[in-house]
């Protein structure tokens, strides 16, 4: 599994998504050896850069398009409707950077002739990859012990989400708790006690033991656990697995042992540093953009009520330091010290 800004994806889905902008740099190359010609590399020394240009708005167009989304592209028309909408959207997207920087420009009908290879590549390797997931190819097998409602998601979503790089290999719920096992999910087995979970996971060739048992207070079975690990077992709770699987935290699940050894409460200078770079240089872009609009909403306000066109209140901040917070006024000029806007006080019940 990789980590990705604290979000976990197979290995798997890492290639595949490699693998589309490989076929996309293709469709690219192809489109610019049949408009030039078989020189056309040493045409142009920066050939490279702008390809991996177009690669780059291509796949952000697929991705905020949910063509990453198995589930929504789960047919061949869909697939082929929102590629179009994506690849529309990035020549959208082009326009303007070849207008402002004519230098990334690749050729006149280089990228309409592509838009036909990427379509043909990119049906073709999406194929390939769905013959991968159906036959559950590369998939990690776990043993899931519980029966409770996190036993049952962690299920719902391995067996929703074929991308998922997971399969359960068993079920093993203990009588003592709630059966409430899914019954169309993986195999099942009932009984007192988890017995030796070792073994069972040799025998299925299992590495990786997923702990969703929600009564531990009795029946927890400590030795048999230590004895994965202790064997090479990889044994992962079940609050931090549905995490990795789906990027979410199940909150009525979680207890205040899981927050107390978990990540994500220290952040590290270059981290804090990153983020307010981020933050203050994306801020000072919007504003600059959204200028003429400021402009037309400050007007608006003006002419709508008496008072001033801002909002300004003290807020208390991180390590309590206080600030002033600014916004354009939405309710009368103050509106916290009149009861509202036509000097009417609130009916008070009870």
């Amino acid at each position: 599994m990789l980590r990705i800004l604290k979000q976990y994806y197979p290995v798997r889905n890492a290639i595949f998504v490699l693998g589309e902008g490989m076929f996309i740099f293709l469709s690219v190359i192809f489109a610019s050896w049949i408009i030039i010609g078989k020189d056309f590399i040493l045409a142009d020394q920066a050939l490279a850069l702008k390809i991996l240009l177009i690669v780059m708005v291509c796949q952000l167009c697929i991705y905020f398009n949910h063509l990453y989304d198995l589930k929504v592209t789960d047919t061949m028309v869909e697939l082929f409707i929102r590629l179009l909408q994506a690849l529309g959207a990035s020549a959208i997207i082009l326009a303007p950077v070849y207008f402002l920087f004519p230098v990334c420009i690749i050729g006149n009908g280089i990228f309409t002739i592509s838009i036909f290879f990427i379509i043909m590549f990119i049906a073709i390797w999406r194929m390939a990859y769905m013959q991968v997931l159906n036959r559950g190819l590369f998939n990690k097998k776990i043993i899931l012990l519980g029966s409770g409602d996190l036993a049952n998601k962690i299920a719902q979503v391995i067996n929703e989400e074929k991308d998922c790089g997971y399969q359960v290999a068993e079920l093993i719920c203990d009588k003592s708790e709630s059966t409430s096992c899914l019954v169309n999910g993986p195999r099942q087995i009932y009984k007192f006690g988890y017995g030796d979970i070792r073994k069972k996971a040799k025998s299925l060739k299992v590495n990786q033991i997923v702990v969703a048992i929600e009564e531990r207070r009795s029946g927890f079975p400590t030795r048999q656990l230590l004895n994965c690990r202790i064997n090479g077992i990889e044994v992962i709770e079940g609050s931090t697995f549905y995490e990795m699987l789906t990027g979410k935290f199940m909150v009525e699940q979680i207890n205040p042992s899981w927050l107390i050894f978990s990540e994500g409460f220290q952040k590290s200078w270059l981290k804090k540093t990153i983020k307010r770079s981020i933050d203050l240089m994306l801020s000072l872009i919007m504003l600059v953009l959204l200028a003429p609009i400021f402009l037309i909403v400050a007007v608006m306000i003006k002419l709508d009520s008496k008072g001033p066109v801002f909002f300004s209140q003290e807020r208390i901040g991180e390590k309590r330091r206080p600030y002033m917070v600014h916004k354009f006024r939405s309710m009368v000029h103050d509106a916290e010290r009149n009861p509202d806007r036509y000097g009417h006080r609130p009916m008070i019940i009870g």
